[in-house]
């Protein structure tokens, strides 16, 4: 019985679990599964002792997720070995955001300590740069098992089994693929690999956190012609979400929508919380336009899809300031890009908009 997966930079998790009975001596071929569901997140510790969050920690990256213990003799070093033979070829060297991060679960918290998490990548041969091995506390763990869905059931005898399961997650955080056995077909899951390791090429390929916690994917947006605002509740420019909002109001019944974006990258001018932010915006401007939750949008951390809009053919450049503004066409291309000072009104913003609004 399959325990469904409930939800979750682009991964392929792979979950590994005990065989008991032993593996037979030829198992059947894997089957595959072509899924579209999101990905959960993961925090727990390192083979460092360090915290690790899947989402922070992937950066953008495709993942190799499996679920392990040291002590299994044959079929999980296999599952993991083939993850990161996939993952190594999968990688276009050009492009360090498609190489496949394997990421490791222990089924074994008690036993694999972080000591032996790292002793066993050494005897693997397992680079930092392109693996992690997680432990933590037992209950998360068993949670997380569950949640993943690995595969746990019973045989006609009785005796409880456990089974194999390989998901391939995408860069833009979808999982895309499931292999179920652990006789895994080497070239289709190559192929899966390279598919969750292609580059975003347009922004509808990216999934969103909304300021309420929820998953929202901006293709809902296509056909939209859309301004994408880095905003700040303790700016000059603060006052602009008045003008955002009528300008959402002014032009929505036409196909257009405004998306904020949070950020707290400019003289920490946006402290608060998710929930903060949306009260703060609803009471002193309501501002009834989609807000996402909090992100980065420069530096180390920024987020990729200001990473993507920020490298957009003319339009390249780091965000300057709070209340940058992407004009997004409903084919998904950036097609205009203004500064913070820059209201939101102005007939350089709203010339531009009109020439781009779906036609009817």
């Amino acid at each position: 019985m399959r325990t469904p997966l409930s939800r979750a930079r682009p991964v392929l998790l792979l979950a590994a679990a005990l065989l008991a009975p032993a593996a037979p001596a030829v198992e059947p071929p894997a089957h595959r599964l072509e899924v579209d569901e999101p990905i959960l997140p993961i925090d727990l510790i390192d083979q460092d002792g360090k915290p690790f969050s899947l989402e922070k920690g992937r950066a953008g990256r495709p993942v190799l997720l499996t679920f392990i213990f040291t002590e299994c003799p044959g079929p999980c070093p296999f599952v993991v070995e083939t993850a990161l033979a996939a993952a190594r070829k999968a990688a276009d060297p050009k492009d360090p955001e498609s190489k496949p991060l394997v990421v490791a679960v222990s089924f074994d918290p008690k036993t694999d300590t972080p000591e032996v998490l790292r002793a066993y990548m050494k005897q693997r041969g397992f680079r930092r740069s392109e693996a992690v091995f997680l432990t933590g506390d037992p209950k998360t763990i068993e949670k997380l098992v569950l949640d993943y869905g690995v595969m746990v059931g019973r045989s006609p005898s009785g005796d409880i089994t456990h089974s194999f399961q390989t998901v391939v997650i995408s860069r833009t955080g979808r999982i895309i693929a499931r292999y179920y056995g652990f006789n895994i077909d080497g070239d289709a899951l190559l192929a899966d690999t390279k598919r969750a390791a292609a580059p975003r090429s347009a922004f509808f390929d990216f999934t969103m956190k909304t300021i309420d916690g929820k998953d929202q994917p901006l293709s809902a947006y296509r056909g939209q012609a859309l301004l994408v605002v880095n905003t700040a509740s303790k700016c000059g420019y603060t006052p602009q979400y008045a003008g955002l909002e009528e300008l959402y109001r002014k032009y929505r019944a036409r196909g257009f929508a405004v998306l904020g974006f949070p950020a707290n990258n400019f003289l920490w001018q946006e402290p608060g919380t998710d929930p903060e932010i949306r009260q703060f915006c609803a009471s002193k401007y309501d501002v009834t336009f989609p807000l996402f939750s909090k992100i980065s949008v420069k530096g180390g951390d920024i987020h990729p899809l200001y990473r993507w809009l920020t490298s957009q053919e003319g339009f390249k450049g780091d965000v300057k300031w709070n209340f940058n503004k992407f004009l997004v066409s409903p084919e998904g291309k950036v097609v205009a890009r203004f500064g913070s000072g820059v209201e939101p009104l102005s007939p350089e913003l709203t010339g531009k908009l009109e020439a781009i609004l779906p036609k009817k």
